[in-house]
């Protein structure tokens, strides 16, 4: 039979703090993502889906967003520029 080293056990007490740490950890943690959330550009413009959104923590993941909302933005340029386009040959002008 191996040795097998005893593993201490936790105390009601310990479990309790345990408890109210990952409580408040989570809480934290909730708070901190909602308000990125509300405040991430993507989001707030509809780009993408709240349930969809994910933390950014890495550079990988700015560069990632980066070219995203480079993305993003040249796709509405030209949506735009198609528009106006429109406009103008309906109003009888060119661009």
């Amino acid at each position: 039979m191996a040795n097998t080293p005893i593993q201490p056990q936790l105390t009601n007490s310990q479990i309790a703090r345990i408890n109210r740490r990952a409580k408040r950890l989570a809480q934290v943690a909730y708070e901190d993502f909602r308000t990125r959330m509300m405040e991430d550009p993507l989001v707030v413009s509809g780009h993408t889906k709240p349930e969809d959104w994910q933390p950014v923590d890495t550079a990988d993941d700015v560069l990632e967003l980066i070219r995203a909302t480079a993305t993003s933005l040249a796709a509405t340029s030209r949506s735009l520029d198609r528009q106006a386009d429109r406009l103008a040959r309906n109003s009888g002008k060119s661009t």
